[in-house]
């Protein structure tokens, strides 16, 4: 740790080694994030207005493209009674031979997938009548939304509304997803329209959500699980954002939009000559190398790079600390 200050110039150096938009960017980003909790709450009284603190609207809404878009947020809802059963069967049960689910039963799997062309998708698979679908959600949606979304196609289908069958068993390999449909509050929209739609389904049949583990070779699982990477490697049809936008992805959009600061103000500074020649702007991969080096490794590469001594600027000998300097340093100490 320094013992004083670094110069501008250096400290610029060190945030593009380490990643770390500067204080004043992630300062407006913390505003920007503030703000959109407040408008998509409906608390945001200043519509219409950007003067003042409320300049910060504005540019929230022209520079994160994504905060413009419709929110996967509702007002508390609470369902304190269920009409349909949420179990987490251990994995030794579901390897045990024999049928886990008792005859005569309707047994839907459901997964959800987001593959490297940020595509997410949705797949499910009826074990007893064979049927199946896979859809595509999209680059807005997340994994957990895909889950809670394939478990929502289930409840809204006629052939599951219709069948013959007195007990229906969606199985996921989401715990996240079955908690949170499962959970007496919620504030997301889709979330809240999973659980009324089971409810609907609970009201003809007896329903029963059930965890099942997640590559162990459980064949409807497994065909789920290929429907839903079907839907995940295909465009949607239609306008996004197929599903409301939910906070994690919001927040990660404005953190992008920091991290975008951060290399425009290094692509514009007019300083820290040696370090532009071996940085073309931060890297990730350049981090987790520097980050994973010694303590003295560390110390002299920053050093190098941000052209900074990390030998004590009085007497020039021992390591620029404060314990040095306040015991140590022969001349400052």
């Amino acid at each position: 740790m320094s013992a004083r200050q670094l110069p501008i110039a250096a400290t610029a150096a060190l945030e593009v080694l380490l990643g770390l938009p500067p204080l004043s960017t992630w300062i407006v980003r913390e505003a920007m994030a503030a703000f959109l909790r407040i408008r998509d709450a409906g608390g945001w009284r200043a519509r219409g207005r950007y003067e003042g603190h409320a300049a910060i609207a504005l540019r929230a809404e022209r520079e994160v493209t994504i905060s413009a878009m419709r929110v996967n947020e509702a007002k508390d809802s609470l369902r304190l009674r269920k009409s349909y059963s949420t179990t987490f069967p251990s994995r030794e049960q579901w390897k045990q031979e024999g049928n886990m689910f008792p005859p005569g039963s309707l047994v839907c799997y459901t997964d959800g997938s987001r593959t490297r062309n940020e595509y997410s998708g949705t797949g499910i698979y009826l074990e007893s009548s064979g049927a199946q679908q896979s859809f595509s959600l999209g680059s807005y949606a997340t994994v957990f939304q895909a889950e809670v979304f394939a478990i929502l196609m289930v409840a809204q289908r006629e052939d599951v509304k219709n069948c013959t069958e007195e007990r229906i068993f969606i199985c996921s390999d989401s715990q996240a997803a079955l908690r949170a449909i499962s959970s007496p509050r919620t504030r997301s929209m889709l979330v809240q329209e999973c659980g009324d739609a089971l409810e609907s389904l609970a009201r003809q049949k007896e329903v029963g959500l059930v965890w099942v583990p997640g590559h162990t070779g459980i064949p409807g699982n497994e065909r789920a699980g290929q429907l839903a990477r079907l839907g995940s490697g295909e465009p949607p049809q239609g306008p996004e954002p197929i599903l409301g936008i939910s906070r994690g992805s919001i927040n990660g959009a404005l953190s992008r939009w920091a991290y975008r600061r951060l290399e425009i103000s290094w692509r514009m500074n007019t300083g820290c000559r040696q370090a532009l020649n071996f940085l073309d702007g931060p890297d990730r991969s350049k981090t987790a190398w520097l980050l994973n080096l010694g303590r003295r490794a560390l110390n002299q590469m920053v050093g190098i790079l941000t052209e900074e001594s990390p030998l004590c600027p009085e007497c020039g000998e021992g390591e620029d600390t404060p314990i040095h300097l306040l015991g140590h340093c022969i001349v400052g100490g």
